[in-house]
């Protein structure tokens, strides 16, 4: 059995994430790495021995760090020295290259009691200039409102580093792929987690609120997506209607996915009236068969799921007005017994950040913000899509196909993505990534690939 460290390194405080942490190793051990032969140890501090030592028990800590593959550091609003000390020995070996081989740093960003903003400023200010010192190193830290959202961003990054790692500790008898062992399942699963982008943040508040609003009998949820064009809106929506459909297996909930979402017509060119006509009858429309088909009695009700794509480049009042009816009034017109997922992408096009300084982008966000405030009960707004980062590119080469050295440097040749990967746009990426996928999946099966 291949074994790896794991030394989780907090303040007191953080009891509650401290304890999801073990509640997510157990989760990978037991589901997910068993049949690999690995085994995660996570070392904690209040799970070693109190009785004296020797010498100074934080140096037996440090020794547990120092031999460990993975180190996680969590901070919220307390500073202790040896937290601290603790931070600062993993991060100066990662970056010689020495263990921990990954570090991941997470910021608790959940409200702060004014009191204990008071009480522990100076501790605040330090966590601060650590965010900051990782910022100006260029490097990537992790951000978290609740111990659910933290479990959520572990799960996925470990998941990630986890293969990597193993390729870096030796290899006793390294054994050949038995290839009536494939598991087409576990390569979509793995499609899922990278190609679809690790959009940790917009996925974790879509959960969030589709499991909140079912449970309020909401018939009907809105979410809108914005970003700038070509940053993969439809793989995103394919990927929250995973998660959905994930969701409501594991609740048992009485619904049926229908996995393929329905595109309505969005018109905005004439009058407010004659629009809200247009987009009823799409309505209606898409959704006649299904209807007519329940009334026929199925055996279960459908979640369905509807797009609509709204160029931001003729954004004006008249989408306010629209969004705000749609929001109060069009679906009291529809009778149904489904539920229905609406979808809102809107796209920043590219010419938006060189005109004004982006003054577009931040008019529209503004009005979102108010549609949000407004319908906060109904609607809401994910997290704007940012670009696609390098090191997703590095993890997914590293991690799903277990590329050596000499086949990275091929596909960094022929796809131009250490140098010039910032220049493509998501889109291009993707199919790039899927290119890569196929043709060392062919490979594999046909025994060429290991």
């Amino acid at each position: 059995m291949k074994k790896i460290n794991i030394f989780l390194a907090s303040s007191g405080e953080l009891k509650a994430q401290r304890e999801k942490i073990k509640e997510l190793i157990r989760t990978l051990n037991s589901k997910i790495f068993n049949k690999d032969d690995i085994y995660l140890n996570l070392n904690i501090w209040e799970d070693e021995s109190k009785s004296i030592q020797a010498e100074r028990i934080q140096n037996n800590f440090n020794k547990l760090l120092e031999e460990s593959e993975i180190v996680i550091v969590l901070f919220y609003t307390k500073a202790g020295k040896f937290t601290l000390e603790e931070f600062e020995l993993a991060y100066q070996n990662n970056k010689m290259r020495k263990k921990p081989w990954n570090l991941f740093i997470c910021f608790d960003k959940s409200p702060i009691e004014h009191d204990i903003i008071r009480k522990r400023k100076k501790d605040i200010e330090v966590i601060h200039e650590i965010e900051d010192k990782i910022e100006n190193d260029e490097q990537l830290y992790i951000k978290y409102n609740s111990s659910d959202e933290l479990h959520t961003k572990l799960h996925d990054e470990l998941v990630c580093a986890v293969p990597e790692i193993i390729k870096k500790m030796p290899q006793s008898s390294p054994k050949k792929q038995n290839l009536s062992t494939f598991n087409s399942k576990e390569d979509e699963i793995h499609l899922n987690n990278y190609l679809y982008c690790n959009r940790h943040e917009q996925v974790y508040k879509f959960k969030e609120s589709f499991e909140q609003l079912y449970l309020t009998s909401n018939k009907v949820q809105y979410y809108i997506i914005h970003g700038q064009a070509k940053q993969s809106h439809s793989e995103l929506v394919n990927r929250l209607i995973l998660e959905a459909e994930e969701i409501v297996e594991e609740n048992n909930w009485d619904y049926e996915i229908v996995k393929v979402p329905l595109q309505c017509e969005w018109d905005f060119s004439g009058s407010i009236n004659k629009c809200q006509n247009t987009i009823e009858k799409s309505i209606k429309k898409e959704i006649k068969g299904i209807c007519e088909a329940s009334k026929e009695k199925l055996d279960k009700p459908r979640i369905l799921f509807i797009r609509y794509m709204i160029d931001g480049l003729y954004w004006d009042s008249q989408h306010i007005e629209l969004l705000q009816w749609y929001f109060k009034s069009c679906w009291e017109k529809i009778n149904y017994d489904h539920m229905f997922i609406i979808f809102f992408e809107i796209t920043y096009n590219n010419f938006f950040s060189q005109l004004l300084c982006g003054y577009p982008c931040i008019r529209i966000q503004t009005h979102l913000k108010k549609l949000k405030n407004q319908y906060k009960e109904q609607c809401r707004i994910l997290p704007r899509l940012q670009s696609f980062k390098y090191s997703y590119i590095e993890q997914w080469l590293h991690g799903k196909i277990k590329l050596d050295t000499g086949e990275i440097k091929k596909i960094y040749k022929n796809y131009k993505f250490k140098k010039s990967f910032k220049k493509y746009s998501m889109e291009a990426i993707l199919n790039h990534l899927k290119n890569i996928e196929f043709e060392y999946l062919d490979k594999r099966l046909s025994g060429l690939h290991e």
